[in-house]
């Protein structure tokens, strides 16, 4: 399996040999069975229920649709590793995301929060994060405790010239991809 995103276009070990299933494939199946799943483009901003029984899914699209929030639910899905909320109407970050502690990659691009919670950090497993195009204004402390953190694009993202060093300081060795500070900015 290819993961076909701009950040992610290399083959990713582990999803290699996970079969994507659309939702309508799967409702009726064997939960033990199926480990991923993907709601791109449904165009829905509600999760069906039925979705928690399916406890051993690694790799959850929710890519192009119209959430504005997430379920708090959503932790039911330990194993979760991989998680795209990308193209959504999500005002604020959820905060049921830093309660995933198996996710690897996020992919979060082209959303409207403004905002990361502190609580990112509990994320310790993040090797993979994509905020591209998201307004961002701000990253706290506990963003910076992610010391697993491969691949990271920040991208079309206004920061301070100050919290743009801290993120080059802290970042600069990975595949970092960031815009210059904005002067604009305190």
């Amino acid at each position: 399996m290819i993961i076909n995103h701009p950040v992610f276009l290399q083959k990713e070990k582990a999803f290699s040999k996970v079969k994507i299933y659309q939702w309508e494939e799967v409702v009726n199946a064997n939960p033990d069975t199926i480990f991923g799943i993907s709601f791109r483009k449904n165009r829905i901003s509600t999760l069906p229920n039925k979705l928690f029984r399916f406890t051993k899914i690694i790799y959850l699209n929710l890519e192009k649709n119209k959430f504005q929030e997430l379920p708090e639910n959503l932790d039911t899905l330990t194993q979760l590793k991989y998680l795209n909320i990308s193209k959504n109407k999500l005002k604020i970050f959820p905060l049921v995301i830093t309660r995933l502690f198996e996710l690897e990659i996020l992919v979060a691009n082209r959303n409207h929060f403004e905002r990361i919670p502190n609580n990112i950090k509990y994320c310790s497993k993040l090797q993979k994060i994509d905020f591209w195009n998201t307004p961002i204004a701000f990253l706290p402390d506990g963003f910076f405790k992610l010391k697993n953190i491969e691949k990271l694009d920040l991208s079309n993202i206004r920061f301070s010239p100050k919290q743009h060093q801290k993120i080059v300081n802290i970042f600069g060795g990975i595949d970092l991809k960031l815009d210059p500070p904005c002067d604009c900015m305190d």
